[in-house]
């Protein structure tokens, strides 16, 4: 009898102990949606997953806020699958309780919150209000007043030559209310509209279109005159070339003339002491901004003359005034044959690698024949400029190059003397800053658009470059945060290509710069940073 003793007390202290008569609880193993989940998609159907089998006729699931689950559907006996008579609402938090039995008749009770994604945004922000214009010279700058939505991702700004033709041109992110074009034909009519984004991509649809005429308000400028202003001590003047700095309305350009023994430096000339004579009808380029006139009996010899030039632009804008040139005729007859005096290289441009040679005359010369007996090798493409007995020949070079020049005996001056012997040069070009000679993505009237989301940014560079230095100094921003991406080279490590990492993201403004950290295959650094930027195309009602 006092055996049995210790086994009644162990199994009077055991009675919750499990055994076959009393299993462990069910318990909630996993769920969809999972316990604490947000963002769910409002038809997402309710999945419970018991640790044990369940009575399925005990099981009862309420909601709060209600929604029919209807009946749940089991894939065996741990797993009940509910499929909701009407969808979740969206952006609510919902909590589920759970009731249920095992097949010993232990009870579950377990709760269960989540909460639906926000409701689909479908209403689009207001149509922009009170646009207004700028234009001049080729740029246009539209502005607009603000939209008032708090979820505006920004506006699309359409422009084009007619109004039915108008593109998305640019894509001003938020708080941004102007967008600048560049290089735009002037005296042209231009049409343009604006359009607001939201971030769900619900677009405003585009403002009244409206128009705008591109004006001139651009004086033009006398860039260069044969014979050159100042000029003296010409036998001969058989031709009058007058270069402007843009199209000249060519039944606008007069000139009147003084004539003096002073020279040219001193000889004074108004619009009240100037007479009118006949120079004739001049010829015209075809841009209109070069005029030239026969003169071979206008001017005499041993003369000073002075010439006032009025004229127009295709704007109507005047000449700059005063415009006038001055040169003088030597009393005798030049038969001396020109030459040479001096060939010298002003500094370069370390960014352009342009060039200006002067070329020193014995006396003035025929422009157009110096220009025609020049010749270079290697080949030398020149923009001429003159004053007085002075060309200048402003040419990009390369680096680590030697040129030979030579102006040939074709060179005559004003009295069409020719010179006797060719006059040769030669420069000599060291290593040079390397240059980004083009880059993508780009347009010809600023920052592309429309690019797409995955577009890799080209460089091409005027030598090889080197790798490291020029990535490291390589930056790629989006609203101000770096962009990642990785970088291929061509073999001769002339062309960079970044690709990012990631898609830019749709409607997204893009910013890429390159500072003076990047450096050639020699190590001498970029001479200036250059950057540059794009839009991204827009993702509308996808």
């Amino acid at each position: 009898m006092k055996a049995l003793i210790p086994i009644f007390i162990l199994l009077l202290l055991c009675t919750a102990c499990p055994s076959a008569s009393n299993p462990s609880k069910p318990d909630l193993s996993s769920s969809i949606p999972a316990a604490g989940a947000s963002n769910i998609a409002i038809n997402t159907k309710l999945t419970l997953a018991f640790s044990k089998e369940i009575n399925q006729d005990s099981l009862q699931v309420s909601s709060s806020p209600v929604i029919n689950l209807g009946i749940a559907s089991w894939n065996d006996a741990k797993t009940a699958i509910f499929s909701p008579l009407e969808n979740w609402k969206a952006g609510t938090s919902y909590t589920l309780s759970i009731q249920a039995k095992d097949a010993s008749g232990n009870a579950l009770s377990k709760t269960l919150s989540f909460s639906t994604q926000a409701p689909t945004d479908t209403t689009a922000p207001g149509i922009p209000q009170n646009i207004t214009t700028t234009a001049a010279n080729g740029d246009l700058s539209i502005s607009w007043a603000a939209n008032t939505e708090t979820d505006l991702s920004g506006y699309t700004v359409f422009w084009g030559m007619s109004e039915d033709s108008l593109l998305p041109m640019s894509f001003v992110t938020k708080p941004g209310l102007m967008a600048t074009f560049q290089g735009l034909e002037e005296l042209k009519t231009y049409y343009y509209a604006v359009e607001a984004l939201d971030t769900s991509n619900n677009a405003s649809g585009k403002s009244a279109v409206a128009s705008i005429l591109m004006q001139d308000t651009l004086a033009p400028t006398l860039t260069n005159s044969e014979p050159a202003n100042l000029s003296q001590g010409l036998s001969l003047v058989p031709k009058l070339r007058l270069s402007f700095s843009e199209a000249i309305q060519t039944n606008s350009l007069q000139i009147t003339i003084c004539a003096s023994t002073l020279a040219p430096a001193d000889a004074s000339c108004t619009p009240e002491t100037a007479i009118k004579i006949n120079l004739g009808t001049p010829s015209w380029n075809s841009s209109n901004t070069l005029a030239e006139y026969t003169t071979e009996s206008v001017f005499q010899a041993g003369n000073t003359y002075v010439l006032l030039i009025t004229a127009k632009d295709k704007g109507g804008n005047d000449l700059e005034d005063p415009t006038k040139i001055a040169f003088s005729l030597s009393a005798t007859l030049d038969t001396t044959p020109p030459n040479v005096l001096s060939m010298g290289m002003l500094s370069m441009n370390n960014t352009t690698h342009v060039v200006p040679i002067i070329f020193s005359f014995s006396e003035a010369m025929d422009q157009k024949s110096v220009q025609d007996a020049f010749l270079s090798q290697p080949t030398l493409t020149c923009s001429w400029t003159w004053e007085a007995n002075q060309g200048t020949c402003s040419a990009r070079v390369t680096q680590n190059s030697h040129y030979d020049i030579v102006i040939g005996t074709g060179a005559k001056d004003t009295a069409n003397n020719m010179m006797l012997a060719a006059y040769s040069g030669a420069l000599d070009i060291g290593n040079l800053n390397p240059r980004v000679t083009s880059y993508s993505p780009t347009s010809r009237f600023g920052g592309a658009i429309n690019v797409d989301v995955n577009s890799p940014i080209i460089l091409k560079f005027s030598e090889p470059m080197n790798p490291s230095t020029t990535q490291g100094a390589f930056v790629v921003t989006i609203n101000s945060l770096a962009k990642a991406g990785e970088f291929r080279w061509n073999p001769d490590a002339t062309e960079m290509t970044f690709s990012p990492s990631s898609p830019y993201g749709y409607g997204q403004s893009v910013i890429w710069s390159l500072g003076t950290g990047a450096a050639d295959s020699q190590d001498t650094l970029l001479a200036q940073a250059i950057s540059s930027s794009f839009t991204t195309e827009l993702l509308i009602n996808p």
